[in-house]
């Protein structure tokens, strides 16, 4: 934060204020942020998936038995997403007949369509760090040089008559000070949300890969339910919601958007 440290500890000034060589990088509030944030705990890594060319990997599901499909391919048909979940032996899928496919391309652009349609206008906000006004910073810092002030005076440096009463005058200040602040409006520090001026279209538009795109569609909990080519409908897109945004009971969700 700027200050002359000495043995760990600010060195504080005739006044009873932390000496400050330079402006500090944060100021006192972002620095007991980052030291929780930086308290060691157990944070799983989830990295970036690999980049597949296949957008709906993931995305897209048998309506028979509610597995997800995967992609085949050969050299006498373009690549389709197919049940392979019965061929695999899953049980799951043992009355997986006839199992679902559908081209690739087909698929995709009709997803495609259906997902800008519905959510291509939104606006996308993002989420900053708005270090707010600065009174809630100032007050910390008072009570700071408050608890030096109440420490060092434990410890006996202001034992001496002329010490002693500059300590009574430097804490009346600091508590003056300290109820002036107390008593202005504040805007704390903390995570807002603001626009970017980007719709969902346009973060589409600029996905560098199609992996990228595949992760909006993730975000958004899009899944797409796909039947065989006797089915009256051929493909049912939707988007999770509630309990079946946990990854462990999916399987009911796929069934629920079949219908």
């Amino acid at each position: 934060m700027g200050y002359l440290v000495h043995q760990g500890k600010p060195v504080i000034d005739r006044t009873g204020n932390p000496v400050r060589l330079c402006e500090g990088l944060w100021n006192r509030t972002t620095h007991n942020a980052l030291k929780e944030v930086l308290r060691a705990r157990d944070t799983p890594y989830r990295g970036r998936k690999t980049n597949r060319s296949y957008l709906l990997t993931e995305v897209a599901l048998c309506g028979q038995c509610h597995n997800r499909l995967f992609t085949q391919t050969s050299a006498d048909a373009p690549p389709r997403y197919a049940c392979t979940a019965r061929n695999k032996g899953w049980k799951s899928a043992q009355h997986c007949r006839p199992a679902p496919n559908m081209r690739v391309a087909n698929l995709d652009a009709l997803v495609e369509g259906w997902f800008l349609e519905k959510f291509g206008h939104g606006a996308i906000v993002e989420t900053v760090y708005d270090s707010g006004n600065g009174i809630a910073d100032r007050i910390a810092e008072v009570k700071a040089s408050q608890q030096r002030l109440r420490a060092d005076r434990e410890a006996g440096l202001y034992d001496q008559p002329d010490d002693a009463e500059w300590y009574r005058e430097r804490y009346i200040e600091l508590s003056r000070e300290l109820k002036e602040l107390e008593s202005e409006p504040q805007r704390p520090p903390g995570m807002v949300q603001r626009p970017t001026g980007e719709t969902v279209e346009d973060r589409w538009m600029k996905a560098p890969d199609v992996q990228a795109r595949k992760e909006i569609l993730l975000d958004f909990g899009v899944r797409v339910t796909v039947f065989s080519a006797s089915a009256p409908v051929r493909w049912v897109p939707g988007i999770l919601h509630g309990s079946e945004q946990n990854p462990l009971s999916l399987s009911g969700s796929f069934r629920t958007m079949a219908t």
